[in-house]
């Protein structure tokens, strides 16, 4: 998925003023437009966010696709951008890697720590009752340990989990090297 915007006001303001209801939103991607539904956090007011295709000079969506995000973070990102930049949002598939480094939320264990998380990962998690599979209300942090922008990738050589209390707990690294890819 690729997707090219020229003027960057259509998608700018409409952020700015949603991100004032809603913390945290996923976009629903498809061939005629991307879509954004949701519910404010004390569930008063719904917010429906359209931008057709038409709106992109490139637009190339093979699949159906969500994008889950912080709304105070991409509001960070287009508050710098001016009205002359162009925005380009690409989806990469599977040239991340990471794994779960902390966890606080309840459905969420041990076992999650250190866990490479897949998209089999991210099916479970959606499957669990108030967690956010992108992790941006708090229930876990992740760490990188490689991506397109990283030269080398990081290997963990050797961890400990540390659990606080039956669904919180963090992961602590004690080696750890990178090596070429």
């Amino acid at each position: 998925m690729k997707l090219t915007l020229n003027d960057i006001q259509y998608l700018k303001e409409p952020i700015l003023v949603i991100s004032d209801l809603v913390n945290e939103a996923t976009f629903k991607v498809d061939k005629d437009k991307i879509e954004l539904i949701a519910m404010d956090p004390a569930n008063v007011a719904m917010v429906v966010f359209r931008l057709l295709s038409t709106a992109f000079s490139e637009y190339n969506v093979n699949d159906k696709e969500e994008l889950s995000l912080n709304l105070d973070s991409l509001k960070q990102i287009l508050r710098r951008a001016k009205p002359e930049d162009i925005l380009t949002l690409e989806l990469i598939d599977n040239k991340f890697t990471f794994v779960m480094s902390s966890i606080a939320a309840e459905g969420l264990s041990e076992e999650w720590l250190n866990t490479i998380i897949t998209e089999k990962e991210i099916s479970m998690l959606t499957s669990i009752k108030g967690i956010n599979a992108a992790g941006e209300g708090g229930e876990f942090e992740s760490l990188v340990l490689d991506c397109p922008l990283f030269q080398k990738r990081i290997e963990l050589v050797k961890v400990e989990k540390v659990m606080e209390k039956r669904n919180t707990g963090r992961l602590v690294i004690k080696e750890a090297k990178l090596t070429f890819k």
